[in-house]
């Protein structure tokens, strides 16, 4: 048992002691509320940039909104038709799946149609280019069936000796028509749109096709609001680029190779809230194929009466956004679609190598990135996508006999987006409540409030949730929180000598409950030494490991009056 004396109390008392920030403390960042870069616009080429931060200020909205839209339509444009390779065995399609997660009131819908304005006029347009051909071909058809039908009836009541022949020829014309098809109407996305459908358009439209959705409703699809069952199989599948092959009753067999879907989706907070409920988005590999932002709102701030969108900025956008939309698929000698390959430079290859080594340590069960590495695991092979598309972009002004290489700038880029996105993937990860120490926090946080002390040691806190924290070290992580989001503040503690890591926090006046300080009585814990001392308790001067030696309460008078204490009554707790 070791002992304190006067003069090594009063010592420990200064030594330990340091005043809490200066009231009024600033107001805490609510738990749900994330500590997120902004959206790095540099990573565009000029005509990109410019377009993003005028929308962003037309629409008084964060750019991270315009600038996840617009990667996603340029990822639409170029999606099946190339594909970019970083080495023989590593290639990757450039499609990709994005979603913003604003609260109502943003104006998503704004920027929405502001930067898909382009896709919808091209597919208008490709639509009256590709009318009279689809009238045409089905003016053929009809003949061909009407031909077939024909012969099949002639053949039928025919003599036997002509039969032979009327069979062969209504066998032809019964292979021609087989062989025969009718264009369809150029579609490049959909909206509202179940996931039966979704396989049909996109075979039918040469392997490709976008959602592009101001709201979250393909959640709610893929998660059984037409069906019984949760349906995601495809969406894994369009994402990666995996044959989809489907035959059931009652309907014709479909066959997909290599499906590029892209998704672009603008959601309110309530919408990824609820994934959580859905435990094979995650289990199955669905969320982790998203890349995620949630910017902070603009509500409150936004001008009345912003500029408008500068006309020659929005003009060189649709002109540049056309050019992409309008690449032609490729062809092998067979007639099938394939994807051309962009190639990537050896410095450029280099860097992104560099990224993953730095990524990998992190995916380990004690790494940074550990409770989204599920996510994070797949950021190198998406940050490849995003320099494919930063590539197109830089040169869609150009000539596209061409595609020239992937340079060390453009992943470089690519990769300063990596970085934004793994702070957004945390933040989206908590919100969907897939994040432990956010909830760990909240519980924290529950009973900071019910303690109501200015000030906390991690031992004390320990003492009232040991029955969820094994450990005072499992603290740490939710204690972080807490300190980030503004809740607590860390104050030193030098007793142990230079080094000492502070194990005590002074807690914020809003989870404080304000009661006047008052002596200690015989036998309570004291957590102040001017409590021991019979002075009013002064926040700043708490010493959790001062404890006054345990007297019976029956042993004393009805109103003990504090008294000086002896040396050797108090004992050095920890």
């Amino acid at each position: 048992m070791q002992f304190l004396t006067h003069e090594e109390l009063n010592r420990a008392t200064a030594e330990s002691s340091q005043e809490p920030p200066p009231e009024p403390w600033p107001d805490p960042t609510p738990i749900d509320q994330h500590k997120v870069p902004p959206f790095p616009i540099e990573i565009f080429p000029t005509w990109l940039g410019r377009y993003v931060k005028a929308v962003a200020v037309a629409t008084q909205t964060p750019p991270d909104l315009p600038g996840m839209v617009v990667l996603g339509v340029i990822s639409l444009a170029l999606a099946r038709r190339l594909r970019i390779k970083i080495h023989p065995s590593w290639s990757e399609p450039l499609n990709l799946y994005l979603v913003v997660v604003l609260a109502p009131g943003n104006r998503k819908s704004a920027v929405f149609q502001e930067a898909t304005r382009p896709v919808l006029e091209y597919e208008n347009y490709a639509a009256r280019q590709m009318a009279p051909d689809i009238e045409r071909a089905r003016a053929q058809q009809a003949i061909l069936k009407a031909r077939l039908a024909e012969l099949s009836k002639k053949a039928s009541k025919a003599p036997r000796e002509q039969q032979e022949e009327l069979m062969r020829q209504a066998e032809d014309a019964a292979l021609e028509l087989a062989n025969f098809e009718v264009p369809v109407s150029p579609r490049l996305f959909a909206d509202d749109v179940t996931v039966e459908k979704l396989v049909s358009l996109v075979q039918a439209h040469g392997g490709r096709m976008a959602v592009l959705s101001a709201e979250g409703g393909i959640f709610q699809i893929a998660g059984g609001r037409y069906s019984r069952d949760i349906n995601i199989e495809f969406f894994l599948k369009g994402h990666a680029g995996d044959s989809h092959r489907v035959d059931r009753m009652n309907r014709a067999s479909e066959s997909i190779d290599r499906p590029a879907l892209t998704l672009v989706l603008t959601v309110q907070p309530g919408v990824i809230q609820g994934l959580v409920k859905h435990q094979d988005f995650r289990s199955l590999g669905l969320l982790a194929r998203f890349l995620y932002s949630l910017p902070v709102s603009t509500v409150g701030l936004r001008m009345i009466d912003p500029p408008a969108l500068p006309r020659e900025l929005a003009e060189a956008y649709r002109m540049n956004i056309r050019r992409l939309l309008e690449l032609e698929f490729e062809r092998d000698p067979q007639g099938h679609y394939i994807e051309r390959e962009l190639m990537v430079g050896r410095d450029a290859r280099v860097l992104l190598n560099d990224f993953s080594t730095w990524l990998e340590p992190q995916l380990g069960t004690s790494g940074a990135l550990a409770n989204i590495a599920d996510w994070a695991g797949k950021l190198a092979g998406a940050v490849a996508r995003i320099a494919g598309i930063l590539h197109m972009a830089d040169h869609a002004h150009e000539n596209f006999g061409k595609f020239g290489v992937v340079s060390a700038d453009t992943m470089r880029r690519a990769i300063t987006l990596g970085h934004y996105l793994i702070e957004h993937a945390k933040a989206a990860h908590a919100e969907m409540g897939a994040d432990p120490d956010v909830d760990e926090a909240r519980y924290l946080l529950e009973h900071l409030t019910q303690l109501g002390q200015p000030m906390v040691s991690k031992r004390d806190l320990h003492r009232v949730t040991r029955g969820r924290f094994k450990t005072v070290r499992d603290l740490a992580p939710a204690l972080g929180l807490l300190v980030d989001h503004g809740y607590l503040v860390p104050f030193d503690d030098q007793r142990g000598g230079p080094g000492r890591r502070s194990e005590f926090y002074s807690v914020h006046p809003s989870l404080r409950r304000e009661e006047p300080a008052t002596a200690a009585a015989a036998g309570d814990f004291v957590h102040s030494v001017h409590e021991l001392q019979g002075a009013p308790a002064v926040a700043g001067n708490f010493v959790h490991s001062v404890q006054p030696k345990r007297v019976d309460p029956d042993d004393m008078p009805d109103d003990p009056q504090p008294t000086e204490p002896e040396q050797g009554e108090f004992e050095l707790t920890s």
